[in-house]
């Protein structure tokens, strides 16, 4: 809505409402004879989207300023509501119904109704100078309910100002004649945020519903909403930002680009700390906390152009370069690290003074350290290669073996970091290309998508690896294979004790110390590889290869293996999405009461051009989308999605 009140005042507002809702459905056919027992469940949830916004403008000009003052106020609420419900059992196989439950009861979980409120004044003041210069200068003030507590307190307020100044060149001054448009530009902006529903009940004592002790009797539960301890002074998460850049167009705009300069410094995240380092037994898991600083710097351009263009066919070209660096100034309570992203022996931190994302894997391989008689670190040009450990049955099937040393074990002996840092989460660039080609009323569009650098865990390609499931363990099984020949004493695979080509010589130095008996000994004799290569080692005779099954599970495997062996940089081109799209004449689209009548095929995730990853593992199917997510778990294959669309203006 909007009413002129006078030549220089206006009023503008504005009612919105959505509403998605979700349903799902699950069916699980029984095992028993006759497909008896299985399982119906139902999961439905709604959500409510309110907003209300109504504003004042004051309109003037002033010689050669434009002026433009607005005042206003809005409200947004959001409220969501859910139940899953699940038969224990089903009476009649393959009937898949509510009402045909075998159970006396339903399981059901209705979810809490979240409601959560923002009321917001705000204002703006826009200046122009002879539609050359501007000036912007804003503000606005939230009233959040997520920040209130039960007794009404807490920093539920909260103002965030901005301002931003343009000057456009080429209405100013006179450009060469290919330069159609140029401008630079410089904003600050800080906003402010809430958190999620009711999470400042974190911590209170709550009922869990009751349970049946051993004599039979009815005990209410009572619990810590959350496993948390509270917080009683949470402030609002606060996010500042400061911006330049530059946008020009030549060529009669067949050529343009974009470049920006930020740097942003969030401060005061709300999230818990300390999880899994408090002991369960205290009732909670975790501290509910403001959080430090981290300091985000980066750069953005877009380069757009039209090669080709004539009265029937255009080709457009846009390319997106973003990177973005981080620093973290501080941390809650002075800590030193703050855990991201988790697995056995392997993790991402955001650590003060350094990145936000970089991966410390004490399960990595040692890396060796000379010394000299008395035991201090000399120069080596062996130092820094893997440690390799000798064990004289540890084999799958009493072999001996050569496997490599943990970090964790062995570098604090030879004073070196237990927890080494094996690279970042973080990728080196993101970039994009979109081509699109228009013939008449034809469009066809192709959108590449990459991401260069940031290191990747994959527990498909791990766990693969041990088993011997992927194509890269192919190595080293047959002489053929890379295997090496060898004199086993076990029978294996139903092979007898005797000549074998499945041998595997891991990369690395013996660690100090190491003795090969002469059992194990090619030759019989006992041998002190302290100190020697594994390749030297073996060219004088003194140890066996390890059997390709052993090396693969020792390597690779979760009780000895390093997870630092299933970490690569990820590094990748997707053809992200292809769509065809054909309009409909005007006079076509007009007869069925019409402006505008389009039809579209699409096509996203199709392949990949281009991808670091061994073996094909999946690089999108990250655990976690969080920042300092890397974790990839499960084997998801990459599915292509193919889809049709009509799309229609009245």
């Amino acid at each position: 809505m909007r009413a002129d009140l006078a030549k220089w005042l206006r009023f503008e507002g504005s009612a919105s409402y959505n509403q998605v809702g979700t349903y799902y459905t699950g069916k699980v056919r029984g095992r028993n004879d006759n497909f008896a027992g299985g399982e119906y469940s139902v999961n439905e949830a709604t959500v409510r989207q309110t907003r209300y916004n109504g504003n004042f403008n004051y309109i003037k000009k002033f010689g050669d300023f434009d002026v433009l003052i607005k005042a206003g106020g809005e409200l947004n609420k959001t409220e969501a509501h859910g139940v899953f419900l699940r038969t224990n059992g089903l009476i009649v196989p393959d009937v898949f119904r509510l009402s045909n439950n075998a159970g006396s009861n339903i399981y059901t979980v209705e979810q809490k109704p979240n409601s959560t409120q923002i009321n917001s004044l705000f204002y703006q003041g826009s200046f122009g100078y002879k539609n050359f210069a501007f000036l912007n200068i804003y503000g606005r003030n939230d009233w959040n309910s997520t920040l209130i507590y039960r007794d009404g307190h807490g920093s539920y307020s909260y103002f965030y100002p901005g301002a931003d100044l343009s000057f456009v060149f080429t209405d100013a001054v006179k450009m060469p004649q290919v330069i159609d448009f140029a401008k630079v530009r410089l904003s600050y902006a800080k906003v402010g945020g809430g958190t999620d529903a009711y999470r400042t009940s974190t911590g209170s004592y709550r009922t869990y519903g009751n349970y049946i002790d051993a004599y039979g009797n009815t005990i209410l539960r009572y619990g810590i909403n959350g496993d948390a301890l509270p917080n009683n002074f949470l402030v609002p998460i606060s996010n500042t930002k400061y911006e330049t850049g530059f946008e020009f167009k030549m060529f009669k705009n067949r050529l343009g680009g974009d470049f920006t300069w930020y740097q942003q410094n969030s401060k005061n995240q709300i999230l818990p700390f300390g999880a899994g380092a408090i002991p369960a037994e205290s009732g909670v898991r975790s501290a509910l906390i403001n959080a430090g600083e981290v300091k985000n710097t980066g750069i953005e351009f877009s380069l757009f152009g039209t090669p080709v263009k004539t009265s029937d066919f255009s080709w457009d070209v846009l390319v997106n370069y973003t990177r973005n660096r981080n620093k973290i100034l501080s941390l809650a309570f002075g800590a030193k690290f703050q855990t991201l992203d988790q697995d056995d022996g392997i993790y991402s931190v955001g650590q003060v003074g350094g990145d936000y994302g970089s991966i410390v894997a004490p399960y990595s391989y040692a890396s060796y350290q000379a010394r000299d008689g008395q035991g201090n670190n000399i120069a080596s040009p062996l130092n820094g290669m893997p440690v390799v450990s000798f064990s004289s049955n540890g084999g799958i099937l009493g072999n001996p073996i050569l496997y490599y040393a943990r970090a964790t074990t062995y570098n604090p002996t030879v004073g070196g970091d237990g927890n080494p840092v094996i690279g970042s989460t973080l990728p080196k660039f993101l970039g994009s290309i979109r081509n699109t080609f228009n013939y008449k009323r034809f469009t066809l569009s192709a959108f590449l998508d990459a991401k260069f650098g940031g290191m990747v865990y994959s527990t498909t390609y791990g766990y693969g690896s041990q088993y011997g499931m992927l194509n890269s363990t192919l190595f080293g099984r047959t002489a053929d294979l890379g295997g090496l020949t060898y004199e086993s004493k076990t029978n294996y695979n139903g092979q007898a004790p005797g000549t074998r080509t499945d041998g595997i010589l891991p990369v690395g130095v013996f660690a100090p110390g190491t003795i090969i008996p002469a059992a194990a000994s090619p030759d019989g004799q006992q041998h002190d590889v302290g100190g020697m290569t594994v390749a030297d080692a073996y060219a004088k005779g003194w140890v066996k290869p390890t059997p390709a099954g052993d090396y693969y599970n020792n390597t690779y495997g979760w009780a000895t293996g390093l997870r630092s062996m299933a970490a690569f940089e990820s590094s990748w081109v997707s053809l992200r999405e292809v769509s065809f799209t054909y309009e409909l004449p005007q006079n076509i689209a007009s007869k069925i009461k019409m402006n505008n009548l389009r039809v579209s095929l699409t096509g996203t995730n199709l392949l990949f051009l281009y991808n670091s990853a061994p073996d094909d593992v999946n690089p999108d199917n990250l655990s976690s989308t969080s920042s300092g997510a890397f974790i990839e778990r499960g084997g998801t294959p990459y599915f292509r999605q193919f889809g049709f669309s009509i799309n229609a203006d009245f």
